[in-house]
């Protein structure tokens, strides 16, 4: 099935996700994430770290102020939490930011922390509503190794397209595992094992999928070193006079 049989993606798009190596929606399925960022609990903002991803819920204090160093935008604002503390929040080249959040209204913000002038900071943090957090929290997102002109959100947003074509449901039908093996494994469907590497609900879904695949990849390269062997050895009694 062809990469732009799904929604969103044209011909120009295809060939940014062919320089990635997929060439099809089997290939894409098949993309995995290299890492994952786990949508964590919220912390106060005494218990963040420096150099660290932060997850901090509160209210900004002051309107986003905004100024150009060069063809630099630097928005900022102050954030404070339930406890009273306040912190630094900063984006470079992110004018829309300024429309975007409201004083006193509460938010999620989930960013790196730096250290500026001494105090701690949080650099290029995303927003989230309380409710759209909610539903995030304690999932993970997975991260894809991307080439020039190819982003995360649009594999993600891709792979969720793949998701509901045939090919998803193809990869059953082509599972290598026998039916034996699986259930003396424990091993649910291959499609679910994609799905959940892919977008896992918990941690415990991530494991079970990773472990499935895993098995998966040393099955195929036994057997296919099984089965060479058996060829060369074909091959040895045909020349033998």
């Amino acid at each position: 099935m062809k990469l732009t049989e799904l929604k969103g993606i044209g011909e120009k798009t295809e060939k940014i996700f062919e320089k990635a190596g997929i060439s099809d929606v089997m290939d894409l399925l098949l993309f995995f994430p290299r890492d994952y960022e786990k949508f964590d609990h919220p912390t106060t903002i005494n218990e963040i770290g420096y150099m660290n991803f932060a997850v901090i819920k509160g209210v900004f204090i002051k309107s986003v102020s905004e100024r150009r160093v060069n063809r630099l935008v630097i928005s900022q604002s102050m954030f404070k939490d339930e406890t009273g503390e306040a912190v630094r929040v900063v984006w470079f080249n992110a004018p829309f930011i300024k429309n975007t959040i409201k004083s006193g209204v509460p938010y999620v913000l989930r960013g790196r922390v730096s250290r500026k002038y001494g105090t701690k900071q949080i650099d290029q943090p995303k927003v989230f509503k309380i409710g759209e957090y909610d539903n995030l929290e304690g999932g993970l997102m997975p991260v894809y190794p991307l080439t020039k002109g190819l982003s995360n959100n649009m594999v993600s947003k891709a792979v969720a397209g793949a998701l509901e074509t045939p090919e998803f449901l193809r990869l059953d039908d082509e599972d290598i595992i026998p039916e034996a093996v699986k259930r003396s494994l424990n091993f649910g469907f291959k499609s679910a094992a994609v799905k959940n590497i892919h977008f896992p609900s918990d941690n415990d879904a991530f494991i079970a999928a990773r472990r499935r695949l895993s098995f998966e990849e040393i099955f195929l390269f036994i057997y296919m070193m099984k089965n060479n062997k058996n060829t060369r050895r074909q091959s040895s009694k045909r020349i033998i006079p």
